[in-house]
C-alpha cells in the first residue's frame, strides 16, 4: 500500500526546531495520523535567512508544501529590523506560522 501521509517541509530556525519535529513525526506515526514534517534549518530566525531558505527549498521542491515555523520573540521586538522586514516582504512570499510564547 502507497504512503498517503500529507508532507510539509518545515523551514525553521535550527536544532532544537529540527528535533522538535522529529518528535512530532514520531508521535504522528504512532498514532497513525498521515502527516510528515521535513525539517529544512536556516541557521537563525532572521526574518532575511529564513525567507532565503523559504525561496532555496520552494526552487528545490517545486509542489511541495511549504510552512516557516520561526519564535515570536524577535518579531516582537524587532531585532536586526525583522518585524519592518517581514511586513514589507514582497508580495506573493510566505508568511509566517510564528511559535508563540508568552512574552
Amino acid at each position: 500500500m502507497a504512503d498517503q501521509s500529507v508532507r510539509y517541509i518545515i523551514v525553521c530556525e535550527g536544532s532544537s526546531e529540527r528535533a522538535y519535529l522529529q518528535e512530532l513525526n514520531k508521535y504522528l506515526r504512532e498514532s497513525n495520523i498521515p502527516l510528515v514534517c521535513f525539517a529544512k534549518t536556516s541557521d537563525g530566525g532572521q526574518c532575511a535567512k529564513v525567507m532565503q531558505k523559504y525561496r532555496e527549498v520552494g526552487r528545490a521542491n517545486r509542489n511541495a508544501k511549504i510552512l516557516i515555523w520561526v519564535d515570536k520573540d524577535r518579531y516582537v521586538r524587532n531585532d536586526g529590523n525583522d518585524a519592518v522586514t517581514y511586513e514589507n516582504r514582497p508580495k506573493g512570499c510566505c508568511g509566517f506560522s510564528i511559535h508563540h510564547n508568552e512574552l
